[in-house]
């Protein structure tokens, strides 16, 4: 067929052959081609998608379309939902997943020098607990006597928040609830523990479900900083940020935020009350305050704050916001003790919690020295200190420098979560048959297969006074030797000649079909088995 098109601006017309293609309608599409489509949207354009027109609308209801949207949180089955009879993908998806499928993972927390580490799952012993949906649970480390020899252990899981998947229901004509709008039913509540003085027997309770129990934060750019004296004589310390700049591309994540409204905050400012803190120069100690941060400071990303309510905030704050005795006097705890004619602002800032990559284990357990590079270390890990058990580390590879370094996850008041632990180069490496009596010391079983296998190197590991005070700060030289991909072991030479081995091992993930409750702590703890 032939058109003819007048050029522009005087330009000659010419005659160009066109070929028609007709107008077809999308609802005129295959559904085999409209579920493929899908796979490409999330889980809120497919909702506007089905909600365009009667055509799109009575594919609410098929249950291939919702099994692809569970697919994406690990939902393939519907095997942990089957405590209640009727329910399905659609259910699953539009009364749990697509608000709280994002917290299924792993988060930490930026509560001051110690962090946090909670967990979001799916509940797939739903029978033997009771219900259905979404638990969460925070990391605990037992002192044992592995730590006394300094090995790590894998945490406790303590229950403190159920999102629960309620019973299905039917719709007025006795059908499936297919084609309602997909409002979230689940609702967070908080669960406690209550412990019978008479027999020691412990059982759990939960608070009035509350969309309110967790709270999206937009960026802000609240920081802490700590002083030993007033600051017109000493220059405060900036705490480190959490996450730390060099890895929070890869631990911020937006497709792991819950979908709930945003709050912003507002910074809250100690700083202006410093001078009325009774200093003593025969007593030092430190103060952690909050306030704005500096100009060169890189707003925080998106995060979730938990919110308990009033009855049982003490021991769920405990959970989700640790503290231990130290030096530190950390303002925040303090503020409700000054005068009330006082004029300071008495609000206190909420941690925040960051989404943290799934732990992933490496495919070579023992690769070639040609297959053998510092980057098949990187991901989650614990490490056993002495004086404060285990903590979680961050293993991340830096190019730009050269180095493998160690970010801490959790810490302690000495070198706290979002500093540096150590690093190390490759090109500062060992020689393992000339360093068999550092092996030895470090409790590894020398035969020639580990000494083919294993990789030493030189490195150094941060100390400080507590408090984390940049005049405290120092380093340490380190004596590393990787076993394999999931085991370091690590010798440190303290300031007065002495040495001692620290052991580090890649965090494996769960099992929680493995896991026991065990009998002498109470219920809502899970205990993994311990490492291999």
């Amino acid at each position: 067929m032939k058109f003819v098109t007048t050029g522009r601006l005087g330009m000659t017309s010419r005659q160009e052959d066109y070929t028609i293609v007709p107008k077809l309608p999308v609802a005129s599409l295959p559904f085999e081609l409209l579920l493929h489509t899908v796979t490409f949207l999330s889980g809120l354009d497919t909702i506007h998608l089905l909600s365009t027109c009667r055509f799109y609308r009575r594919f609410v209801s098929d249950e291939s379309i919702w099994r692809e949207l569970c697919s994406r949180y690990g939902v393939r089955d519907l095997s942990a939902f089957r405590r209640h009879s009727g329910h399905s993908f659609y259910s699953v998806y539009t009364k749990l997943l697509h608000t709280y499928g994002p917290l299924l993972g792993i988060w930490a927390s930026d509560n001051p020098y110690l962090g946090n580490v909670l967990e979001f799952r799916i509940v797939t012993e739903s029978e033997e607990v009771g219900w259905e949906g979404i638990v969460g649970e925070v990391w605990k480390f037992q002192t044992s006597l592995l730590e006394v020899l300094r090995v790590p252990q894998l945490p406790d899981y303590h229950e403190f928040m159920r999102i629960e998947l309620p019973p299905p229901s039917l719709s007025v004509d006795g059908m499936s609830p297919a084609g309602r709008n997909p409002g979230p039913s689940a609702r967070p509540a908080w669960t406690s523990l209550y412990v019978d003085s008479d027999d020691g027997q412990s059982s759990t309770g939960t608070s009035t479900p509350s969309a309110t129990a967790i709270r999206l934060n937009a960026p802000h750019e609240q920081a802490f900083y700590v002083c030993n004296a007033a600051p017109d004589r000493v220059k405060p310390t900036l705490h480190p940020p959490f996450p730390p700049l060099p890895v929070r591309h890869l631990w911020y994540d937006p497709a792991r935020l819950p979908r709930l409204p945003e709050h912003t905050e507002q910074v809250v400012d100690y700083s202006v009350h410093l001078g009325s803190v009774p200093w003593d120069e025969a007593d030092p100690f430190q103060i952690l305050f909050a306030t704005t941060a500096p100009p060169t400071y890189e707003p925080l990303p998106r995060s979730i704050s938990l919110l308990p309510p009033h009855r049982d905030a003490r021991h769920l704050e405990n959970l989700i916001a640790p503290r231990r005795g130290s030096t530190v006097v950390d303002l925040r705890q303090h503020i409700h003790f000054f005068p009330s004619h006082f004029p300071i602002d008495r609000r206190v800032p909420r941690d925040h919690y960051y989404s943290l990559p799934s732990p992933q284990l490496p495919s070579i357990i023992s690769p070639s020295p040609k297959d053998w590079t510092p980057r098949i270390l990187c991901g989650l890990w614990l490490g056993a200190y002495s004086t404060d058990g285990t903590e979680v580390l961050y293993l991340k590879w830096n190019a730009l420098f050269g180095e493998l370094q160690a970010w801490k996850i959790t810490g302690n008041y000495c070198v706290p979560r979002g500093a540096i632990s150590w690093s190390f180069s490759t090109t500062m490496s060992m020689d393992p048959d000339k360093n068999v009596d550092v092996l030895l010391e470090m409790a590894v079983e020398v035969d020639s297969t580990v000494l083919s296998e294993v990789k030493m190197f030189k490195g150094t590991g941060k100390i400080a006074d507590e408090g984390f005070i940049d005049d405290t700060e120092g380093e340490l030289q380190l004596d590393i030797a990787v076993l394999n991909p999931n085991d370091i072991r690590i010798r440190w030479t303290y300031e007065d000649e002495s040495r001692g081995t620290l052991a580090y091992r890649r965090y494996p993930g769960r099992d929680v079909a493995s896991e026991v409750v065990p009998q002498v702590i109470t219920r809502g703890v899970r205990r993994p088995r311990a490492f291999a």
